[in-house]
């Protein structure tokens, strides 16, 4: 969007609706708008239209106090020019200079401000003169100015330091809060201790976030000055987010010394608050050595029970590793200990389940366990192992191999392979695989035979297709028995990609944001997230491409198939309705 000379304003629009694939279908498709007053009441002035380029120095510094900001904006940027090229007039830089000390008018006086900063007008004894302004916005963008290079030099630092204790304006600490994150480490510690002090500034919507982006660094880089930083805080959102990041650092020892020593409840309830939200999904913790004298402190707090619960299961998991990896311990008492690590997803339980497979009494335990972890080697390790392996080991085999989409991948190539007979895969696994592995599975193992869940039905066969520059599926709803044999034809007649998923009822919008969040890995994995949400579907097909999906339709209920090709799932979704027979 952009104003032109005569105070329209212009908007310029590019539209390609086959902007998802990787080729640009139309090229001639950009448009601009012009929007304008029947009327303007913009006034006319001789000289408005003409070529900014050809007007002289003093012409453009006057145009900095025209009432049209674009005249004053252009011509801005034709001095920035010439100061680039040495053409400046000499006196370019003191008539600026005169209008920015002498003008009344606060917009003006920024211009001049920014145009003597553009040209080079500026030295730093200036910028910091300039600090002193009245005017709230020429000492914020003085600030700016100072940190441009990223080295603000040591006058700047203190006068920043006292400005962020003693400024009343939230623009000049906004603009000193932003400054932090151009100067080093440690010349941050003085600015940051005077920004957090300001309480006024708790509920604005961006100081207390911008100044902990300045302060996040510091945490992990001085613990202990930090935690005088969260002592001394009055903005919740700083104190809460210095002990979560104190115990994503693992100075936990740090972290609960001063919490011990607060006075405040509020501090110490936002600092639990962050200790809290640091410690999900950390499996190994090391107790602090003064929590037992901080928690009798601070026990009354809700929050601090719930983190006592947390350290003490800590101590516990020590032990079952402990016991775990003792081979004289009782055998029930490690089978126990493996089952509780494997419980809560233990991360040092991980790197011990393939040397716990040579343990025939841990073998079936570390089989199971191994279901819970996503671990590319695992697949590996038991198929290796499979036809040496005992009935029971073979059942728990299969049993891990079928939950998980990736796992699954590996045992379907095994069963083609012959690793795995065919005949040690019951009929409950079987449905489990046609839903998880999907069509290579069913291309391998053929149409799965009725069980005593779902009953064989009828043949049906359907084809679906995507419409061309419509972001649709030109079937919108079908409906299928419990049993029938169903034979999906999914053809892409669109430029874009997509694909077609049918998942459990009701997770259409959940399968499709976890396929946003798969990032960069999106496209080789086909924008298809391992979960069992997915029930059955396609690859990702390119323009004229076409797919079969095979499958037995299950119980009675909707189910969306929906594709999952990112900002395609808004539009581009259908419901497979399953009757009973």
């Amino acid at each position: 969007m952009e104003i032109g000379p005569a105070g329209n304003v212009y908007v310029l629009d590019w539209h390609d609706a086959f902007i998802c694939g990787n080729n640009i279908q139309h090229k001639d498709t950009g448009r601009i708008f012009r929007m304008a007053p029947n009327k303007s009441l913009a006034k006319d002035w001789e000289g408005r239209y003409e070529d900014v380029q050809k007007l002289s120095d003093a012409k453009l510094i006057s145009y900095q106090t025209n009432a049209s900001s674009w005249h004053a904006r252009r011509a801005r940027v034709v001095l920035h020019g010439r100061a680039i090229k040495g053409k400046l007039d000499k006196g370019t830089h003191s008539a600026l200079k005169q209008m920015f000390r002498k003008n009344k008018n606060p917009d003006y006086r920024l211009r001049a401000l920014w145009a003597l900063h553009i040209t080079d007008g500026l030295n730093e004894s200036d910028n910091l003169n300039n600090l002193n302004d009245k005017d709230e916005h020429i000492r914020a963008w003085s600030i700016q100015f100072l940190c441009e290079d990223k080295n603000p030099s040591s006058s700047a630092l203190k006068k920043f330091a006292s400005m962020a204790n003693q400024d009343s304006s939230p623009v000049v600490r906004l603009y000193l809060a932003s400054a932090m994150q151009r100067m080093s480490l440690e010349n941050r510690w003085d600015i940051a201790s005077g920004l957090i002090t300001h309480a006024e500034d708790a509920d604005d919507h961006n100081l207390p976030k911008l100044i902990w982006y300045g302060i996040e660094p510091l945490v992990p880089e001085n613990p202990a000055r930090a935690m005088e930083l969260a002592q001394a805080s009055q903005l919740p959102l700083v104190t809460e987010y210095i002990a979560r990041r104190a115990t994503d650092a693992r100075q936990l020892e740090t972290l609960s010394r001063a919490m011990g020593k607060i006075k405040s409840e509020a501090t110490i309830s936002n600092m639990l608050v962050g200790f809290s939200a640091g410690l999900k999904g950390i499996n190994e913790i090391n107790t602090p050595a003064s929590w037992p004298e901080t928690y009798e402190k601070i026990e009354k707090y809700p929050l601090a029970k719930e983190i006592a619960a947390i350290l003490g299961d800590t101590e516990s998991n020590k032990a079952f590793i402990s016991t775990l990896d003792n081979p004289k311990a009782n055998i029930d008492e490690r089978r126990s200990a493996l089952k509780n690590l494997a419980s809560k997803k233990h991360m040092a339980l991980k790197s011990r389940l393939i040397g716990l497979l040579d343990n025939n009494d841990l073998s079936n335990a570390s089989i199971q366990a191994m279901a819970l972890y996503s671990e590319k080697s695992f697949s590996q390790e038991l198929l290796e192992r499979y036809p040496n392996m005992n009935v029971e080991e073979k059942s728990a085999t299969i049993q891990t191999m079928a939950s998980r989409a990736s796992y699954a991948q590996n045992l379907t190539d095994a069963i083609k392979s012959g690793v795995v007979p065919r005949n040690d895969l019951p009929e409950y696994i079987v449905q489990k695989m046609r839903r998880i592995a999907g069509p290579r599975f069913v291309d391998i193992w053929g149409m799965a035979k009725s069980s005593g869940v779902v009953k064989s039905g009828e043949k049906f066969q359907i084809t679906i297709s995507t419409i061309e520059g419509k972001m649709l599926y030109d079937i919108k709803e079908f409906e299928v028995k419990t049993g029938d044999s169903v034979s999906l034809k999914f053809r892409n007649l669109d430029f874009p990609p997509h694909n077609l998923l049918i998942v459990k009822p009701g997770k259409a919008d959940e399968v499709a944001k976890m396929a946003i969040e798969l990032g960069d890995k999106g496209f080789s994995k086909q924008w298809r997230p391992d979960t069992e949400l997915i029930l059955w579907g396609s690859t990702a097909l390119n323009h004229k491409e076409e797919d079969l999906i095979k499958f037995i339709a299950p119980e009675p209920g909707n189910y969306p198939y929906v594709c999952t090709f990112p900002g395609h799932a808004m539009m581009m979704r259908g419901v497979m309705k399953v009757v009973p027979r």
